[in-house]
């Protein structure tokens, strides 16, 4: 599943399988669409680009057009009823940074043109897109006593 976090609205996609982040799979191919949005519409177009190439999803709408998060706290009694995968990538494609708390409790900001990728809530990469290159780089992380001093 992948949520796209824009200035007024997000998207977030359908659920799709085996997201995971091996060497071919089809989680690093999202990735790579994802690097070729820089806006909320071009996310639009790359989420269905992406489906009609690798993942194939005919029953359902690719995507949804939901409110505007400014942050996000993941619970882990309610994380599969909240958002249905494993494997959720999210990609700040607004001006703004975003909070992110997982649900081990770590808070993230997560800057503009940033993804991050959580596995059933937990933090697993994130990428800045400004650096073009794919790798496993931990996000500033702050405590809950230092946000909540910040």
């Amino acid at each position: 599943m992948c949520l796209v976090l824009a200035n007024t609205r997000s998207l977030i996609s359908a659920e799709f399988n085996d997201m995971d982040l091996g060497n071919d799979s089809i989680g690093m191919e999202l990735l790579r669409f994802l690097e070729r949005a820089n806006s909320f519409k071009s996310a639009k177009i790359q989420l269905n680009n992406f489906n009609n190439s690798c993942a194939g999803i005919n029953s359902q709408p690719v995507y949804l057009v939901i409110k505007r998060f400014k942050s996000i706290v993941f619970k882990e009694r309610n994380y599969h009823r909240d958002w249905h995968a494993s494997y959720l990538y999210i990609k700040n494609q607004s001006l703004f940074k975003r909070k992110i708390v997982t649900v081990d409790n770590k808070v993230f900001w997560l800057y503009p043109n940033e993804i991050v990728v959580l596995y059933k809530g937990l933090f697993l990469m994130s990428y800045n897109f400004i650096q073009q290159k794919y790798a496993y780089v931990q996000l500033k992380c702050l405590s809950n006593q230092q946000y909540q001093g910040a």
